[in-house]
């Protein structure tokens, strides 16, 4: 058994998203490497909440110091895998805007 060759077989994959994944809405995202892999984190900013009056408004946004980015993904992405991901979006990418400019044309 030794000698013998193992074989492989290639087989497409079947995509899935399961009922329990929550799509989130993305504002912003950071991306760090380290030796082997990359951490993408995607995060989501809202708005403060401004109620009142115009003063009121004004003064609640006078006391805000900073705005909260809650991480609502994060994602270790093996180096080799990296590049594929990247070349997914660029392509994705240019796609879109393809279609938004002949949309306006």
């Amino acid at each position: 058994m030794d000698n013998e060759q193992i074989k492989v077989k290639q087989v497409p994959l079947k995509w899935e998203v399961s009922d329990n994944i929550v799509s989130r809405f993305v504002t912003h995202v950071t991306v760090q490497f380290n030796d082997d892999y990359f951490v993408i984190a995607f995060f989501e900013t809202l708005p403060p909440l401004l109620i009142g009056s115009g003063e009121d408004v004004a003064r609640q946004l006078e006391n805000i110091e900073s705005v909260k980015a809650q991480c609502v993904g994060r994602f270790i992405v093996p180096a080799s895998v990296y590049p594929g991901i990247v070349q997914a979006i660029t392509e994705t990418q240019k796609k879109y805007f393809d279609l938004q400019s002949a949309k306006s044309d």
